[in-house]
């Protein structure tokens, strides 16, 4: 399966993005999926002068028709823009959304637009619901 890896990243305390990130590359990789995240593409930005948000949303917005699935991670009752954006484009596309969310987080703007939603605990609860995709 090709994922691509929605999350909230302004904002975000940067350890536990690397941990997230970091969490679902590896269970993706060794399941032997493709995906697609832009927190692993900083130099691919830099190289393309991406240097502002708007600009690496719009890059991100190509990259949604490439891949199957959006695979959208939320972890924080903080609204993401980005991620509203990103959700929106993927209703006018018709791309399927997987919605993994923190249990007792409360984001009703991302289950209504999901096809599928899953809670997780922790992460590695949401390595292993990823496991079984």
């Amino acid at each position: 399966m090709r994922y691509f890896i929605s999350y909230r990243h302004n904002g975000a305390d940067p350890a536990r993005l690397h941990d997230l990130q970091h969490a679902i590359k590896n269970t993706l990789d060794a399941k032997g999926d493709t995906f697609y995240s832009t927190y692993f593409r900083q130099q691919e930005y830099a190289n393309k002068q991406l240097k502002d948000d708007a600009s690496v949303l719009r890059h991100a917005l190509h990259r949604i028709v490439d891949y199957d699935t959006v695979l959208a991670v939320v972890d924080s009752a903080e609204l993401s823009t980005g991620m509203l954006i990103e959700f929106g484009y993927c209703v006018a596309i018709e791309k399927p959304i997987l919605l993994f969310i923190q249990k007792d987080i409360t984001a009703p703007y991302s289950f209504a637009l999901a096809n599928k939603t899953i809670q997780y605990t922790d992460l590695n609860d949401l390595q292993n619901k990823l496991r079984l995709l």
